[in-house]
């Protein structure tokens, strides 16, 4: 069923600290990313790939999740993109598993030297 971030925060947090931008439960990830992306980043480094893995609700409606990669940590380019819980797309290999919470496969070339990575979730 879809579920928009007003209806998950009403259900799922108390409403002094339910903002998107709040951490209700102290972990330090916003609310936002929790609804959209529940089970943190993680990344490896193997033969000059990075892959990263985090899961996605594709039941998340008014939502964009953007994962995305950085050598500088200034200037910052899209790998995936997810608008409104449809499958993500973008430049890097991606794949995803079925079902509502999603585990998300994203395969990039590594920098050399510096590889930054962090997961971003818009709200219109």
């Amino acid at each position: 069923n879809p579920q928009t971030y007003g209806g998950w925060s009403a259900t799922n947090l108390p409403p002094s600290s339910a903002a998107p931008h709040q951490d209700a439960n102290g972990n330090g990830i916003p609310n936002l990313i929790e609804f959209i992306a529940p089970q943190p980043l993680s990344v490896l480094f193997d033969n000059g790939i990075a892959t990263l893995t985090l899961s996605r609700n594709s039941a998340a409606r008014g939502v964009t999740l953007i994962v995305e990669f950085s050598e500088n940590l200034i200037a910052w380019e899209p790998l995936a993109t997810s608008v409104n819980g449809a499958p993500p797309t973008g430049p890097a290999s991606i794949t995803e598993s079925s079902g509502t919470i999603r585990t998300l496969l994203i395969q990039h070339p590594a920098f050399p030297y510096r590889s930054f990575y962090r997961v971003r979730a818009v709200m219109p």
